[in-house]
């Protein structure tokens, strides 16, 4: 029960980042606005790491140390884009694309972990695939928005790939630091390499006025507050049962897009998305 919790936790924080994050990035530009917002949520991830867990204890061995550097590179990709997908895309299109990294992680918990899924599993995961490679055709053939952005099917497949790999890594992390460190771990690791890219780019220079600092921390807080529900719940539960859980968010996405953003999707879409969306709560109630 207690991972369920967690990760319902993580899905409510992750649509709050989804759609805090659009007005950021587009301000500051994507990469820009990662890299920013992800400064106060790491210095959140390591207070919170510090009160549930203690003082830090640092990955030492070589599987530590492997899923370390593979969670810090994973997490750039994610997050980098998850970043250009909300900027470029429409909400009820990229979220679902992106939340399909939860079959990845179900997957790899299957393989890497031991993990065994059931008959409702299997097919929630098959739709959530299937639905995501039919969103991610449909959404490539569609014309611009009437802005000039494309959809970011790319950005948003990229980041899907990374939170599989991330949210993996992170579990195999956790092992050794704890599941909370693992996520303050994880964000060093990502900052160290994402600064020096971002200082080449000529963008780290001018800082943010404390109204920006405010609109950054948004996204950013939500962000760690749902990473490290979910590294918690992943600590405590099978991978291939919290990943679909905390991809609520998928359905929540797509209702505020349409609902909040009056996204306009055509009728195969729709439908793409709700085989996603229909495949997570189908994970996620077996």
């Amino acid at each position: 029960m207690l991972p369920v919790v967690l990760a319902l936790g993580c899905a409510v924080s992750w649509l709050l980042a989804n759609v805090t994050i659009r007005p950021v990035a587009r301000e500051h530009g994507p990469f820009r606005a990662l890299v920013l917002a992800q400064v106060p949520g790491l210095a959140v991830a390591a207070l919170a790491a510090f009160l549930l867990e203690g003082a830090p204890t640092a990955p030492a061995d070589a599987r530590s140390l492997g899923a370390l550097a593979a969670a810090g590179v994973s997490a750039l990709v994610a997050y980098s884009g998850l970043f250009s997908a909300l900027d470029r895309g429409r909400l009820a299109v990229v979220a679902p694309i992106i939340a399909s990294w939860s079959a990845l992680a179900a997957l790899a918990g299957f393989v890497l972990f031991g993990e065994r899924l059931g008959v409702y599993e299997a097919v929630g995961v098959s739709a959530i695939f299937l639905g995501t490679l039919a969103l991610a055709r449909l959404e490539r053939g569609a014309p611009a928005h009437h802005d000039g952005r494309r959809g970011g099917v790319g950005a948003a497949l990229a980041s899907s790939l990374g939170f599989g790999v991330m949210v993996t890594s992170v579990k195999i992390l956790g092992e050794t630091t704890g599941p909370a460190w693992a996520v303050a771990w994880t964000w060093s690791a990502e900052l160290l390499l994402a600064f020096p890219l971002l200082a080449f780019r000529r963008r780290l220079l001018p800082l943010p006025s404390p109204r920006q600092w405010t609109l950054l921390a948004r996204p950013g807080l939500c962000e760690v507050a749902g990473f490290t529900f979910m590294s918690l719940a992943v600590a405590s539960g099978p991978v291939a049962i919290v990943a679909p859980v905390s991809n609520l968010a998928t359905a929540l996405s797509v209702a505020w897009g349409a609902l909040v953003f009056r996204e306009r999707l055509p009728l195969p879409a729709w439908l793409a998305c709700l085989a996603v969306c229909a495949g997570v709560l189908l994970v996620a109630a077996s």
